[in-house]
């Protein structure tokens, strides 16, 4: 599944990025920061929970509060930052 927890625009307006960086050339380092840091600490089973519901678009209901609260406070900026470091990287 090819739901990513942020997108290319959240990268560069959180992150020293700014809007100079193609997000073309960017979208393919979220999908990898995602994959080598997220889904391990998630693991697979919750991980595919939170993206079926982001796909389907019911992260936001009342009875996914606790997915919708772990995709704000902490997966959405770990992610921002770890996709900076492999975006930096590469630059």
């Amino acid at each position: 599944m090819a739901v990513l927890y942020i997108n290319a625009a959240r990268l560069k307006r959180e992150t020293a990025l700014g809007s100079a960086v193609d997000e073309d050339l960017i979208q393919p380092y979220i999908n990898i920061a995602q994959d080598r840091y997220i889904l391990p600490n998630l693991g697979q089973k919750l991980d595919d929970t939170i993206k079926v519901k982001i796909a389907d678009g019911t992260i936001t209901h009342v009875d996914n509060a606790a997915y919708k609260t772990l995709l704000d406070d902490y997966i959405i900026p770990a992610l921002v930052q770890f996709a900076f470091v492999e975006v930096a990287y590469v630059m």
